[in-house]
């Protein structure tokens, strides 16, 4: 079992029945060797990440656990939505859109179109398996747009 705090990490070892504290974490990395060990939230909503390799302990506060919805996400709409063949979007306030691109939960790009090349305002997803999808748009700037979408059976 391992708890992060912000200037400690403590081990329990079930062995010894003992707790060992690393203050400050940099002691824990001179003692592991090779590999992922544990990841903890802190109370202060820090993420731990522990392994035994790759310098032991890393602190990942920003890892981004949420999304909120901002004015702009509300610009797209999509129809059908669920679809099953043929996607159709229309936008709101979003001029110079030069990439389409359907993206995974994962965040995997699955079908990434040109605007120069594509019948615009629209993308076929008869291809993809069924599942919860975003489509995501690009303009000139590069600031990406996006929209969830459904494709059922």
């Amino acid at each position: 079992l391992w708890i992060a705090e912000r200037k400690s990490v403590h081990n329990f070892n079930p062995a010894t029945e003992e707790w060992i504290t690393y203050s400050p974490p940099q002691k824990l990395l001179d003692s592991m060797q090779g590999g992922f060990r544990d990841m903890k939230i802190d109370a202060n909503g820090d993420f731990w990440l522990i392994t035994y390799s790759y310098d032991g302990v890393y602190k990942l506060s920003d890892v981004i656990t949420e999304i909120k919805d901002e004015p702009y996400i509300n610009t797209i709409s999509i129809y059908p939505n669920p679809t099953s063949t043929l996607l159709t979007y229309e936008t709101n306030n979003i001029t110079s859109i030069i990439q389409q691109s359907i993206v995974d939960l994962s965040g995997k790009v699955l079908i990434k179109d040109n605007m120069d090349k594509v019948m615009r305002n629209s993308i076929d997803v008869s291809k993809l398996q069924s599942g919860v999808y975003f489509l995501q748009l690009t303009d000139m700037k590069g600031v990406k747009y996006s929209k969830k979408f459904v494709i059922e059976d």
